[in-house]
């Protein structure tokens, strides 16, 4: 009886948290679309309402949050069509929470509050940093964009073993 009780209120608990920490998505919209279309969102929005201030903030907002997905872009067609459907469905669900955020909070913490704490769209989601997307570059490719572009390019130490780089004593 007891062990039945345990289990009844593990599972109860269990739910609880469940529900407390879902996140309402849309189907065959993945989380890391959410995730960058809430961080778009947000800064489109904090663009258009930048300098209003007051009721005529509040104002602003919900005009702005009537139209914002349709100014988000992207380079890809296919992710633009999930990227506004994320954030219309994603406004709709968390609307007022979006408006009495960015009436509350400060705007260097928008996207922490919006998409980490209140929505959690963005919660356990890695996204790509610029050192990831950072492109390698090799000795050879450097060497040429140096030779095309050498007369606007800084060099602060010249690189070793590189002829076109060199320089003598009587040109210091």
């Amino acid at each position: 009886m007891r062990l039945a009780m345990e289990n009844a209120l593990l599972l109860t608990v269990s739910l609880v948290t469940l529900m407390v920490g879902a996140v309402d998505e849309l189907p065959g919209v993945d989380r890391r679309m959410y995730c960058e279309t809430c961080i778009a969102t947000v800064q489109e929005l904090r663009k258009a309402v930048r300098e209003h201030s007051g009721a005529l903030r509040q104002a602003k907002i919900k005009a702005e949050m009537r139209k914002v997905c349709e100014s988000l872009t992207t380079h890809d067609e296919k992710s633009l069509v999930g990227m506004r459907a994320a954030c219309k469905h994603m406004l709709d669900v968390y609307g007022d929470k979006f408006e009495e955020v960015f009436l509350m909070e400060k705007e260097d913490t928008l996207e922490a509050h919006l998409c980490y704490l209140y929505t959690k769209v963005c919660t356990g989601v890695k996204r790509k940093t610029f050192q990831d997307q950072k492109q390698n570059f090799d000795d050879k490719i450097i060497e040429e964009f140096v030779k095309k572009h050498g007369d606007r390019v800084r060099r602060s130490k010249p690189t070793a073993n590189s002829e076109s780089l060199q320089i003598t004593k009587e040109e210091l």
